[in-house]
């Protein structure tokens, strides 16, 4: 039980968003200084675990404990700043709510919609739901864990694409693969893609009725406030995603489908702070290698390749594409020549 306090770290960062909203003033800058200033910092300083680690299970049923505190916090987070949005500076207010929302939200939702339990599967979705990107559960377990590292995949930073270029593309790819997902799945029943039982309606609808409830409660600004926040975490996912991937390709076999999904295919980050607040996100060659596993299974791969700094630091060089480029091209070139010697 004690081996999973540390991921009750992340938090944190609900906790200074409600202090941010409710105290006003300079306490609203406390989410996105901590958040983009001091942990890069922090998870420099904490170090790395060793480059592969037999992880203990750690239990569901404590582990889960995580998503069902969180979960109505977010959702009370949002409203409460939906509730304040007249008395603040709503736009400074929004980043510090999308900040938690993209950089948290979404993480625990990317592992909720891996589970097949329905509830933690719909958890998943309402957190998604909460930032309006529900269709990146169907995208993203159906579409890029498949075509992930081939052109076909949206969410796969090609070498060379800065990170601008590749947000417009993966936003709208995805939105496109999500799409043409369910309208085939819906095709094979007979039925039509837009009816009830097409997920990505399902999920935009939700967001519609936080929008919705959104103008009703907040007004003008308070819409503005809940779609400010949501375009601010689907940035910070766009982020992570380009981050995760970036430069790396499958080979294609003699039957021209690519070769199955191997550790070497994700990036990988063994920074021991920003592990416990993404809830093992950073293992993210481990998780494409078997995407059911929990994050209290995944383990750290000693095959693939291996990020410069943590996530943290990464997806703020990675806003800076001549210092990406200075930063990751040598280490992919490095990665390259290793794996073909090997």
């Amino acid at each position: 039980m004690l081996a999973i306090l540390p991921f009750f770290l992340l938090f944190i960062f609900p906790a200074l968003g409600f202090v941010g909203i409710y105290l006003g003033g300079v306490w609203l800058w406390a989410t996105p200084l901590v958040a983009f200033g001091l942990l890069p910092v922090l998870d420099f300083l904490a170090g790395e675990t060793s480059a592969r680690i037999e992880t203990t299970d750690f239990g569901l049923d404590a582990a889960n404990l995580i998503f069902w505190i969180y979960v109505p916090a977010q959702l009370i987070l949002i409203g409460f700043g939906i509730a304040r949005v007249h008395e603040l500076p709503w736009v400074l207010a929004a980043v510090t709510v999308g900040s938690i929302t993209g950089a948290i939200g979404i993480t625990l939702a990317h592992e909720l919609v891996h589970r097949r339990e329905v509830r933690f599967n719909l958890l998943g979705q309402l957190l998604l739901a909460m930032v309006c990107y529900g269709h990146f559960a169907i995208e993203h377990v159906l579409g890029h864990h498949s075509h992930v590292a081939t052109p076909k995949d949206p969410a796969s930073a090609r070498r060379g694409e800065n990170v601008y270029r590749f947000m417009i593309r993966s936003f709208f790819g995805g939105l496109a693969s999500a799409w043409d997902i369910e309208a085939n799945r819906l095709k094979r029943k007979g039925q039509s893609s837009v009816s009830g039982s097409n997920r990505c309606l399902r999920t935009w609808s939700v967001s519609v009725a936080f929008a919705v409830a959104s103008l009703f409660f907040g007004g003008i600004q308070g819409l503005g406030f809940f779609l400010l926040q949501s375009l601010i975490a689907i940035f910070l996912l766009e982020l992570i995603n380009y981050v995760e991937h970036y430069g790396l390709s499958r080979c294609i076999l003699a039957n021209g489908k690519p070769e199955p999904v191997q550790l070497w295919h994700s990036w990988d980050s063994h920074s021991r702070l920003s592990g416990w607040l993404l809830i093992h996100l950073s293992r993210h060659a481990d998780h494409h290698k078997y995407p059911a596993r929990p994050f209290t299974k995944l383990e750290g791969s000693a095959e693939s390749p291996v990020l410069p700094v943590g996530y943290p630091a990464c997806v703020l060089l990675a806003t800076l594409p001549p210092l990406w480029y200075l930063v990751m091209h040598p280490r992919l070139d490095r990665f390259s020549q290793k794996f073909e010697a090997s």
